[in-house]
């Protein structure tokens, strides 16, 4: 084979060498700088070689995206950008717990209450909480967000593939609730109020020792020392029972959470309902113990439980509808690219009839 050239305006036979394995015609063996031949070889062998047909070119999901046009979610840990919506649930939020502090540190005035002189059922002594506040608090906000994550875990077999959307749907659903169920409760407490059943030990009333039995006082002044003054106020705040509404709130929203989003098939089937009574044994445990220190009456624990179970309802109800219908939306838009591309299949094979 011979390699054509033009140098000078005259032509010139170059003999090449035989081509090895059929490949493309190389000119070889030539050193002189003014053969274009080697400049030739020197671009083709710069060139990016094509993939062999046996090649696999792997993209990742992004990628896909731009040319699959099925839709392709690239999960991320969080979004790029916080919408309104989210902004609004949060501020919500802190408002909320901004009326709880102001309520429990007794910055809002309260009604004072009068009692009966004497009164076995507000006698009794004052021993602590066997679940304080903050273990409430924790148990009632950190615990869900573990048992949903546990859950998505559980439900995808992965945790790189679980969906933060998800877990956030659910979690934020359960926070919504759980201030709307800690605003009623405390404002029930400053607009009715009760005393707990310790109320004499903590507040020491100065009328309850020269009064007649039974006598109903409304004047007296506070005398105990040994307790702080938000201890004293909050000893007037018994109705309803805080531990008792939210604490069922939280174990009923978990366990609708667990009912829904868990399936026994990947559990079997007693896994699931003891993780349902775990949940519910929060609620249980929380109410019970409000009796058992005597910082409750049992009607307080009662109507704490019903309000509880009010709130899960409503919001439970809301959010089966939200997710209701954001299937339908997502099986309306998939049905829809699949009908485009059946489509455009069937064009291009008209086209190429």
């Amino acid at each position: 084979m011979k390699c054509a050239s033009v140098f000078l305006g005259t032509d010139m036979d170059i003999p090449m060498p035989p081509l090895k394995n059929d490949s493309a015609a190389i000119c070889e063996d030539i050193t002189t700088e003014s053969d274009p031949c080697l400049g030739e070889n020197k671009v083709m062998d710069e060139r990016p070689s094509p993939p062999p047909p046996h090649h696999t070119i792997r993209l990742n999901d992004c990628e896909k995206s731009k040319s699959d046009p099925a839709p392709v979610s690239c999960r991320r840990f969080w979004p790029r950008r916080l919408r309104f919506t989210l902004l609004a649930d949060v501020a919500t939020t802190v408002v909320v717990l901004l009326i709880f502090l102001v309520v429990e540190l007794g910055l809002i005035p309260q009604r004072k209450l009068g009692f009966r002189c004497k009164d076995p059922s507000i006698s009794f002594p004052y021993t602590g909480d066997t679940i304080t506040l903050s273990y409430l608090l924790v148990g009632c906000c950190l615990g869900p967000l573990i048992l949903i994550i546990f859950i998505e875990i559980l439900r995808e077999k992965s945790l790189k593939d679980i969906r933060i959307c998800v877990i956030w749907d659910h979690y934020k659903e359960l926070l919504v609730g759980f201030s709307f169920v800690l605003l009623i409760t405390e404002m029930a407490k400053v607009i009715l109020g009760e005393h707990r059943p310790h109320f004499f030990d903590v507040c020491r009333p100065d009328a309850n020792e020269e009064c007649i039995e039974g006598a109903y006082i409304s004047e007296y002044t506070c005398t105990n020392k040994a307790y702080s003054s938000f201890l004293i106020s909050d000893a007037s705040k018994s109705f309803p029972s805080g531990h008792s509404s939210l604490s069922v709130f939280t174990s009923l929203f978990c366990a609708y959470v667990v009912q829904s989003r868990l399936p026994s098939a990947v559990t079997g089937r007693l896994f699931k309902p003891f993780l349902i009574a775990l949940c519910l044994s929060w609620g249980i445990l929380c109410s019970l113990s409000r009796i058992a220190d005597r910082r409750h009456h049992w009607w307080d624990v009662l109507s704490g439980t019903v309000l509880g179970i009010l709130g899960v309802i409503f919001f439970t109800t809301i959010f089966h509808q939200k997710q209701k219908r954001k299937q339908m939306n997502i099986s309306e838009k998939s049905l829809s690219s699949t009908m485009l591309l059946d489509v455009k299949a069937r064009s291009a094979a008209s086209a190429r009839v």
